[in-house]
């Protein structure tokens, strides 16, 4: 079961996106103090930054995603004239946690999508950016109140300008040569123009889409783009709606039966090690202090690190573990030495089990890196703020023994007051036999981020096969919701197996 409500992206890609590297804090002051950390690949930016010579994001194609922005506040990130390039894979840019005002000259290219804002103020504003030959969207963003001025999308894959949300601007942008629509524009209250106008120009579906209420539009130029499928508001003329293929969602969110990607050929490679060594770090908001109440039984111990872990926490969190396995078997909680750390397990290549005990780690941001991970009989791994706090981020890097969440586990969440994220990239199969959420927990919480990656590619090259299947139940499902009364943002759903057949596949059973 796929769970969400408010304005809510599901993305099924197979074949498509490799699993991001290792995350640390980047810009002009990541600890409060003004200390400045040039960005990489793969890193969260956590204040605002003018990026320069010194950022390797702006240096190289980025294996999987550009930035991650997760910030207590609003940031600015200067593109300054430079560009941050992907490899057909992953996000640009995206907003985890924070507000973005997003400032150029300068470019975001060849991801899966551009640049991703999901939430009431995930995007404050985009000013003279280049968003182009992303293989989806090139800006897919969701919102109130936000404006994208004097930008461009081009040649990419689906829709150039793909727009959500009440009362958002938008003028003196061009949309040209997308496959899709130049400017798909849902939602109420857009203001579309009004002082230099927008344009579009030979794209495959038409120039300007739009959906909802309430718009104004001025000064719209269209010209040399395909023949229209749907134009006006509300219950206006829709086209037919087509029957949903194989491995697609249905209205019900249900897929039909799986198939492998056509992409997936050619004969798989070795797997290269992919833990870099580098300390993936965020900006965390709160201390999770009410982690101290979750293993009334078993004694939790503070943690940072795997050899902490496997040493048994002073005697707190019992831990059994040989060469190449481990069984974590209570509770861990995720404690940052400082504020704005981020905690990394780096098991290597054991398979680690965590069963009647496992890891809480509140509004914190954790990596947990392992061959294999299986969250067994009464095991944890959350990330939750309750109703007072934000959820966190846990990120795993698996190995080709890939992911297993149990029937009899308890629910793997990252649910706050402001939703957290869980990020998946496993080399190898992943099977959900539990639930996963990344809910909002107030009427007034948006929902967080649910990405799941089995496989990897390298270019055009797939070096690792993995498939996805969720097994249903009562208690089981993927959710990035808001509450039933909420009228706050929903969250995103991404699903990813890349592989030679028989993988690469996304399988949900009843």
């Amino acid at each position: 079961m796929l769970s969400m409500r408010s304005f809510f992206t599901f993305t099924l890609l197979l074949a498509l996106v490799a699993p991001a590297t290792a995350i640390r804090p980047c810009g002009d002051d990541v600890d409060g103090k003004g200390k400045h950390v040039a960005c990489a690949c793969g890193d969260l930016l956590v204040s605002s930054h003018v990026l320069g010579p010194a950022d390797e994001v702006t240096t190289a194609s980025c294996p999987s995603n550009g930035l991650l922005v997760a910030a207590a506040g609003p940031v600015t990130l200067d593109l300054d004239g430079r560009t941050i390039a992907g490899n057909g894979q992953g996000v640009g840019i995206l907003v985890v946690r924070g507000s973005l005002l997003l400032v150029g000259p300068g470019s975001v290219e060849h991801f899966g999508i551009g640049v991703v804002a999901n939430g009431t103020q995930a995007l404050r504003s985009a000013v003279n950016v280049r968003v182009a030959e992303n293989r989806l969207d090139g800006l897919l963003a969701r919102g109130a109140g936000f404006t994208v001025v004097g930008s461009v999308a081009e040649g990419n894959g689906r829709n150039g300008f793909a727009l959500d949300g009440v009362d958002y601007a938008l003028d003196g942008n061009r949309a040209s040569r997308n496959g899709r629509h130049g400017f798909k524009l849902t939602g109420m209250g857009t203001h579309v123009g009004g002082g230099f106008g927008n344009e579009a120009v030979g794209n495959a579906g038409v120039g300007f889409w739009l959906q909802g209420g309430m718009h104004q539009v001025v000064g719209a130029t269209a010209s040399g783009n395909g023949k229209p499928r749907h134009l006006g508001h509300g219950q206006g003329r829709r086209r037919r709606r087509r029957k949903p293929r194989r491995g697609q969602p249905r209205r019900d969110g249900r897929l039909r039966q799986a198939v492998a990607d056509d992409g997936g050929h050619g004969a798989a490679h070795s797997v290269p090690h992919r833990h870099d060594g580098r300390v993936p770090v965020s900006r965390a908001l709160i201390a999770a202090l009410l982690l101290l109440a979750v293993a009334p039984v078993r004694r939790a111990m503070a943690a940072c690190t795997a050899a902490e872990v496997m040493s048994g926490c002073g005697g707190a969190c019992t831990a059994s573990c040989t060469a190449s396995a481990c069984t974590i078997s209570r509770t861990v909680s995720v404690t940052p030495p400082t504020p704005g750390a981020t905690c990394t397990f780096d098991f290597g290549t054991r398979d680690v089990t965590v069963q009647s005990g496992g890891f809480v780690g509140g509004a914190n941001a954790y990596e947990i890196r392992a061959h294999k991970f299986t969250v067994g009989s009464t095991g944890k791994l959350t990330a939750d703020g309750g109703t007072a706090g934000p959820g966190g981020i846990i990120i795993l890097t698996l190995g080709s023994g890939g992911f297993v969440v149990q029937s009899n586990a308890n629910p793997v969440s990252a649910d706050g007051a402001s939703a957290g994220s869980i990020l998946v990239n496993s080399d190898g199969d992943v099977t959900i036999s539990k639930a996963i959420t990344a809910d909002g927990t107030t009427s007034a919480a948006g929902a967080g981020n649910i990405g799941i990656t089995a496989g990897r590619i390298s270019g055009t090259t797939v070096v690792a096969s993995g498939s996805i299947t969720l097994l249903g139940g009562t208690s089981s499902g993927i959710s990035a919701s808001t509450s039933t009364a909420s009228g706050a943002v929903g969250g995103n759903i991404t699903l990813q197996a890349i592989g030679v057949a028989p993988s690469g596949k996304i399988d949900l059973e009843n």
